[in-house]
């Protein structure tokens, strides 16, 4: 087993100059490293989905195996602890086909896929079982005639997506929806689409439906693999995004949904496949987000998207460079900046499901190592990380001197006296439009400082640093230097000039990097930056940074 260090991707908050931000919520942060846990035998999985202590798992497996080798036998789905990974032994219902949706609402799980029979009793297709037991539920019966692939619970029905035409004994196109209690079929939820739904998601804050799949239209209107309606009704909306690719042969289809209020996440197959964002109101691709083979999964949690598949080793650009990511990758939700997070999954294909939690973050697929480790197989957990605490957050107040000054190197050190500097909060620059201090023009080197305090008992093993810099920079944590980016190697004075000149997106881009935390310090610290131009008649200047344990 190769170890790797973790990396963490968190929310940052705002902190005053001079004060210790206090420890706050952020995103859940998890390890690299898979914890030991059972694994499935014999097959994939499809589907998770939270029980209370324990985790629902489906797909194709056959069997559970411990990390002592100690195998049960498991036919396509299991409980298990959601600490441990040991399955329940007294909830153990079978199937004698494919599960490929699980989903959970009140003391019910509906279990959605391929199979015929399920717990021992005929359902075909689309059954719900008590989550306590594992029992089928004998109120609840809504066949359907093929492949049931998606489930939502909802704004109290129960919508299904997938291959089926018919469900619950009338005719429905690859879409239905039908009450969670009886199954009875919702006659005024009507949407029909012409090939395979794949996922559905439910658009927080409006009364919107997201489907993704295979299909060309949806109620006969022109629809590329993605569509929405109303959640009532079942009328198609306006909101028609163009699909990612026109591949005939290898078309951009929809493997999964994803949504929040403003942004619809699409994991996208076809070539070198991708996770693309929608604007949720017109349809218009906020970012995406491309690799060298499908992505397949997504999941969302507070800033941060996740996205799983059979992409390995590119996957997405950090910094503008293509990137090198395994089956499995993090981006920042709203902008599709590629987060620092890199376990290496690897083998069959990829990741099929995701789950992102308080305690971990749970993939489930066909792949066959995580880290080098080929005992973690199909199924595996990244437990949660410490939470981060923000040291210095974007848009913080900064100290800075901006008159051309030479003002050689004891301005780095923490104990050095900044008083006099007139400060401004970040970002700070000239020449852009999207400033919040505006710093003088002419000059090619600017010099910045920023006193934050960790408090008692904080040690990290690691920082991560962002910035957003035009056009070089050097970066000090108590005089010690962290970070060199687009400047020369070497002695740097207040004539030397950037290495290029940073223009166009790159001008607004997070750098995201891990730094070593060895210079931290408890109680006062100091970030001291150096920013430099490529010229001294350049056009603009930038600079924002923020900083957190992790």
């Amino acid at each position: 087993m190769i170890t790797r260090s973790f990396v963490a991707v968190a929310a940052l908050f705002s902190a005053l100059l001079l004060a210790a931000p206090p420890a706050v919520a952020a995103d859940p942060v998890y390890g690299e490293q898979a914890r030991d846990t059972w694994t499935v035998t014999g097959g994939q999985v499809f589907a998770m989905a939270r029980i209370g202590n324990n985790v629902a798992i489906g797909g194709t497996f056959t069997g559970l195996r411990s990390p002592a080798g100690v195998t049960v036998a498991r036919s396509r789905i299991a409980l298990v602890d959601a600490n441990t990974g040991e399955p329940v032994s007294t909830w153990n219902p079978g199937a004698d086909g494919t599960v490929r949706a699980l989903a959970t609402s009140s003391d019910r799980l509906y279990v959605g896929g391929a199979f015929t029979t399920i717990g021992g009793v005929a359902r075909s297709r689309l059954a719900a079982l008590l989550t306590g037991t594992g029992a089928v539920d004998a109120g609840f019966r809504a066949d359907a005639s093929a492949e049931v692939r998606t489930l939502l619970p909802h704004n109290g029905k129960l919508y299904a997506g997938g291959l089926f035409t018919a469900i619950a004994g009338k005719q429905r196109l690859r879409a239905a929806a039908v009450s969670p209690v009886s199954g009875a079929l919702d006659t005024a939820w009507t949407p029909a689409a012409s090939w395979a739904v794949n996922g559905l998601a439910a658009v927080p804050g409006t009364t919107s439906i997201v489907l993704g799949g295979e299909f060309a239209t949806v109620s006969g209107q022109p629809r590329r693999y993605l569509a929405m309606a109303h959640q009532d009704t079942g009328a198609v909306l306006p909101w028609a995004p163009a699909a990612e690719c026109s591949d005939a042969g290898n078309p951009c289809t929809i493997k999964a949904v994803a949504a929040t209020p403003t942004l619809v996440y699409g994991a996208v197959a076809g070539p070198g496949g991708r996770l693309a964002a929608w604007n949720v109101g017109t349809g218009t691709r906020r970012w995406s987000q491309y690799g060298d083979g499908d992505v397949q999964s997504v999941a969302l949690t507070g800033d941060t998207v996740y996205a799983g598949g059979h992409f390995a080793p590119q996957f997405g650009q950090s910094g503008g460079s293509a990137a090198t990511r395994n089956m499995i990758a993090a981006m920042n939700a709203t902008t599709g900046a590629l987060l620092p997070y890199d376990p290496v999954v690897a083998g069959g294909n990829g990741i099929w499901a995701m789950l992102v939690e308080p305690d971990g973050l749970r993939i489930g697929g066909a792949f066959t190592s995580v880290n080098e480790d080929t005992t973690v197989r199909g199924y595996a957990v990244f437990p949660r990380l410490a939470t981060p605490i923000s040291l210095i957050d974007a848009g913080a107040s900064w100290a800075y001197r901006d008159d051309g000054a030479d003002l050689g190197t004891g301005w780095r050190d923490p104990e050095y006296d900044h008083s006099a500097w007139p400060t401004g909060a970040a970002q700070l620059g000239f020449g852009d439009g999207d400033e919040a201090t505006t710093l003088a023009s002419g000059r090619i080197t600017y010099y910045l400082r920023h006193p934050f305090t960790v408090p008692a008992g904080v040690t990290p093993d690691a920082l991560q640093l962002g910035v957003v810099r035009d056009d070089g920079v050097i970066i000090y944590l108590n005089g010690v230097e962290v970070w060199r980016n687009n400047l020369p190697a070497g002695t740097v004075t207040a004539t030397t000039l950037a290495s290029t000149a940073v223009a166009g997106t790159d001008e607004s881009t997070w750098n995201t990097v891990t730094i070593a935390a060895t210079a931290l310090r408890t109680g006062a610290n100091v970030l001291a930056v150096e920013v430099h131009n490529s010229a001294a008649s350049s056009s603009d200047i930038s600079l924002d940074v923020r900083l957190t344990t992790g």
